[in-house]
């Protein structure tokens, strides 16, 4: 085949290369499912509210004054947002809760 011009792989290389190729490619659908945007829909009414506010551009300490809760449950309230919705830091939840402004 070879002299020929074409290609020879043998089989258990072939059988290599495709469980390989299988491999990758389960990979890459658990990726993308992964990679979803995130979604509000997780949220509670009251995770909901915050982010709102923290889209208006609300600190920790006025939400907190504004609902009548703690600072620390106003801070686990946008850890746990954060959490939900896969973003790390509060700059990300501030830029998503902008971004998503008209969704809340």
């Amino acid at each position: 085949r070879v002299s020929e011009g074409n290609y020879y792989i043998s089989p258990s290389l072939t059988n290599l290369l495709f469980n390989n190729v299988r491999t990758k490619n389960k990979k890459s659908k658990t990726k993308k499912l992964t990679e979803q945007l995130p979604s509000i829909e997780h949220l509670t009414k009251a995770e909901i509210l915050i982010l709102k506010l923290i889209a208006e551009g609300r600190t920790t300490k006025e939400i907190s004054e504004m609902l009548d809760i703690s600072f620390k449950t106003a801070e686990n309230h946008r850890t746990n947002i954060s959490g939900k919705l896969g973003l790390r830091g509060s700059n990300s939840l501030l830029k998503f809760a902008i971004e998503n402004k008209s969704q809340l």
